[in-house]
């Protein structure tokens, strides 16, 4: 008695394991929440409910060196702790539950709908910048900007003397200007801003203009890096544009903010200023 043939669909074996699945399944989760999660303002509601963007960050060689130099026999490796509380708090950013400081500000089943969504969105875009694979995608946005924010750095050298730095997103003309194949220069420059949770992307900025101005053209050296933001205008519907747009070069007194953060060269070290 002759025997069926045997199905081939049913004996090939699957394309995808499910280890491969399950990755492509979170991949593709990923890109579509995180896309349109721009819809909504998590970052505002992250504001609100005292919320970490990020974990804390690794001590710098030259915080070590000033950490070595305060062990005692109690303490004798203090830049190893530091270390390591760093590395904890990567433990502390992934857990699901509220802080206490965010605990304090959450009241409402919204204020935790709000809490659940940020903390998705946050450690999702965590995972996306260390991997580089952001996919955040603003074209989604639901409005359209009439402002911008953008920082500025004043360098201040021992004799006395100051010099201001413009990031490369502050142009000296607003009407003649162009910004191509910058992308990554104007992310990390951007993140300067004043308000919580930033403190170390001032700290990252100032670092970096601390070693590419580290004396003046008279040879006077670096002490101090202070942070401030000016303001930019849109145009509004109907308005010269270029007219609008000149009017800002500058600029002018009133869309200049005082100082927010200041950093010492010589400590290696930063801080936001009070009452900021």
């Amino acid at each position: 008695m002759a025997q069926a043939a045997p199905d081939e669909a049913a004996a090939r074996p699957p394309r995808f394991g499910w280890p491969l699945r399950l990755f492509l399944g979170l991949l593709l989760f990923d890109i579509v929440f995180r896309s349109l999660s721009v819809l909504v303002p998590w970052s505002d509601w992250m504001r609100e409910l005292d919320m970490r963007y990020l974990p804390a960050r690794l001590p710098t060689r030259a915080e070590l060196a000033e950490l070595a130099a305060r062990a005692t026999p109690e303490e004798p490796n203090p830049g190893g702790e530091e270390i390591m509380q760093a590395f904890d708090s990567v433990w502390r950013f992934a857990q699901p539950w509220p802080r206490e400081e965010s605990r304090k500000r959450i009241r409402t089943a919204g204020d935790a709908g709000k809490f659940a969504f940020c903390w998705l969105c946050s450690r999702l875009e965590l995972v996306e910048n260390v991997c580089g694979i952001n996919e955040e995608w603003p074209m989604f946005s639901p409005n359209v900007s009439r402002r911008k924010w953008v920082p500025r750095a004043r360098l201040v050298f021992a004799d006395g003397s100051e010099q201001i730095v413009r990031p490369l997103a502050d142009p000296g003309d607003p009407t003649r200007y162009w910004r191509w194949n910058q992308e990554k220069v104007l992310d990390h420059e951007l993140k300067v801003t004043d308000g919580p949770g930033h403190a170390d992307d001032c700290f990252g900025w100032c670092n970096l203009l601390a070693h590419r101005h580290p004396h003046n053209e008279a040879g006077s050296p670096l002490v101090r890096v202070v942070c401030f933001q000016v303001r930019y205008d849109f145009p509004p519907p109907g308005a010269d544009a270029r007219a609008f747009l000149a009017a800002q070069a500058g600029p002018p007194p009133g869309q200049v903010y005082p100082d927010f953060y200041e950093y010492d060269v010589a400590g290696r070290h930063g801080k936001c200023l009070e009452g900021r």
